[in-house]
């Protein structure tokens, strides 16, 4: 009897003990495959247009990088990898429209566009010396749903332009000392060429490679019995000897021409009937006209007005006197009055003192703010 009853308990213990591992074993979960999302691949790729399009711009700027922190995390119950990129620059001067910051960041934006991708902007002034912009590239996916992968974040500064300023250079078109130093400045300038001179087409053309802008610098009839050239214009003409001569004059350049100033005129600015002529011509072959300032009651602000012209004026002449101190002092003098008023526009000739000032107080007029741009930019 004692034989059988342990018998049963053993049978009895067993079931218990099978009974329990059952449990136990359907209370622990079964462990299911988590779903990966590896974007790593957009994020290199993000990271080389970065870095081909600051390769493209030729810029001296100072830069600190952070590439590839790697970053994982579950979202949308499915483990998320990609890598955040991270870039902060600091831009020199712009020496040119195009280095300025709006117009880097919008060929980035450009470079990045993809409809994969989000960017945002954000631009502020910090004072009055510094622009800052900070630019966040991310990732939109249906399978994020809400949410977004920051791929790459940038953040930019610049010092400001305070005030724009234009440099035309008169009398091209004779191969004269300062030339060549002109054709040297990696800045943009505007030259003047005469027409009908020994080197007009041949400097006209130098200046067009090194990118510098072209005026034709048209004579005109001064007050003063003092001949202004070959191609000049003559308040005794015709109507039509007026066009003929302008079109045949921007003809001998041999280059495209941004638009037209005076040599000498100071008779022809300040004949209302000989003006208009010039102006409606100039403004039906889409041209702008440079009042070079030598005419006391110059016509040309109400002559322009009346036939719809484009034009700008001459604040001043750099170099009546050729001292290369006396032009230094001039053009500092001229950067002031650039300051206040947000852009100006000078005139210097082609003289060795003349091109040398320039040259060396560029670096000087960037520190102040002033960047030197075509003329064309400041014709109203």
């Amino acid at each position: 009897m004692n034989q059988k009853l342990g018998k049963i308990c053993l049978i009895i213990s067993g079931l218990l003990i099978i009974s329990t591992l059952t449990a136990c074993s359907s209370s622990t979960p079964t462990k299911t495959n988590v779903e990966k999302l590896n974007y790593i691949e957009i994020s290199k790729d993000i990271k080389d247009k970065v870095n081909s399009y600051w390769q493209q711009q030729e810029l001296d700027f100072r830069s600190e990088m952070e590439w590839g922190r790697k970053k994982k995390e579950m979202i949308a119950e499915r483990e998320v990898s990609w890598q955040k990129n991270f870039q902060k620059i600091e831009l020199p001067f712009p020496s040119s429209k195009e280095q300025e910051l709006d117009r880097l960041l919008t060929g980035l934006k450009h470079k990045l566009t993809a409809d994969e991708v989000k960017i945002e902007l954000e631009t502020e002034s910090s004072g009055s010396e510094v622009a800052e912009a900070e630019l966040t590239v991310k990732l939109q996916s249906a399978e994020l749903k809400d949410k977004e992968l920051t791929l790459y974040h940038l953040k930019m500064t610049q010092p400001k332009v305070k005030a724009r300023m234009a440099f035309i250079i008169d009398d091209l078109g004779f191969n004269r000392d300062g030339t060549a130093e002109l054709m040297e400045i990696d800045r943009p300038l505007t030259v003047a060429v005469l027409p009908f001179r020994p080197y007009s087409t041949s400097d006209a053309e130098k200046a067009v490679q090194a990118g510098h802008e072209i005026l034709l610098h048209l004579p005109m009839e001064p007050s003063s019995p003092v001949s202004p050239g070959e191609g000049a214009i003559y308040t005794d003409m015709a109507p039509e000897e007026i066009r003929t001569t302008i079109q045949k004059g921007l003809a001998s350049l041999g280059v495209e021409v941004a638009g037209v100033n005076n040599h000498m005129g100071s008779k022809v600015t300040a004949d209302n009937k000989t003006m208009s002529v010039v102006l409606d011509y100039l403004h039906q072959q889409d041209l702008f006209f440079i009042d070079s300032s030598t005419a006391p009651r110059s016509v040309v602000p109400a002559a322009a007005r009346e036939v719809g012209e484009s034009y700008a004026v001459n604040h001043l002449f750099i170099d009546n006197i050729d001292d290369k101190e006396r032009i230094n002092k001039q053009i500092q003098y001229l950067a002031d009055v650039a300051l206040k008023q947000g852009e100006l526009i000078t005139i210097g000739h082609i003289k060795p003192n003349t091109i040398q000032a320039i040259k060396e107080l560029i670096p000087k007029l960037e520190e102040k703010g002033i960047q030197l741009v075509y003329v064309s930019e400041l014709v109203k």
